[in-house]
């Protein structure tokens, strides 16, 4: 079921009248998160990406802030992947343009490896031979996976490590790789 409603206002300024035509589009056919197709590859598991993906960026935090310019940074203390206290090591998330990083910092040496990262530009090139702006038909062979056109975003699933895909018009627009699964 698709509803769009039209709506049509008017605007003065300076004694000039403008009409302002407002679209509003409903859609049945959204996903919410979770609600991805999920499909299990067959050549390469995606956790070898996220091995890649360790192996592209600095493994220190203050290094990881200079390879752009970060538009927001958050830190959290979170006992869950530390592995005595929370006192142990933080949740940095940093966001740059095009790029997110949730990071596993160790306090003590300021160590930091990856939990999840989200590109959606093709000026990132870390994950190896996956990237923004490629055609589907790569990452088909790359995974040994058929991707549908119709659906994105769409789940690649390994063993533990699933990547996100979003598509449109047969090339790869956003990803999402969760390396985390595998901790």
């Amino acid at each position: 079921m698709k509803m769009y409603i039209f709506g049509i206002n008017s605007l003065s300024f300076k004694n000039k009248h403008f009409f302002v035509i407002s679209v509003t589009l409903f859609a049945s056919t959204f996903l919410i998160a979770g609600d991805f197709p999920n499909i299990s590859t067959t050549a390469i598991d995606p956790f070898e990406t996220c091995t890649v993906l360790d192996k592209s960026i600095p493994r220190q935090i203050s290094s990881i802030r200079h390879i752009g310019h970060i538009f927001s940074e958050t830190v959290v203390s979170d006992a869950d992947y530390c592995e005595v206290q929370a006192q142990e090591c933080d949740i940095s998330t940093l966001q740059f343009s095009g790029l997110t990083l949730e990071l596993l910092v160790k306090k003590e040496t300021q160590e930091a490896s990856v939990l999840a990262a989200t590109l959606s530009s093709p000026r990132w090139n870390i994950f190896g031979k996956i990237k923004i702006g490629q055609r589907i038909e790569v990452l088909e062979k790359y995974y040994g996976v058929s991707i549908p056109r119709d659906v994105s975003p769409v789940n690649l699933e390994g063993e533990c490590t699933p990547l996100t895909i979003w598509h449109s018009h047969g090339r790869v627009t956003k990803l999402h790789l969760d390396c985390q699964a595998c901790i």
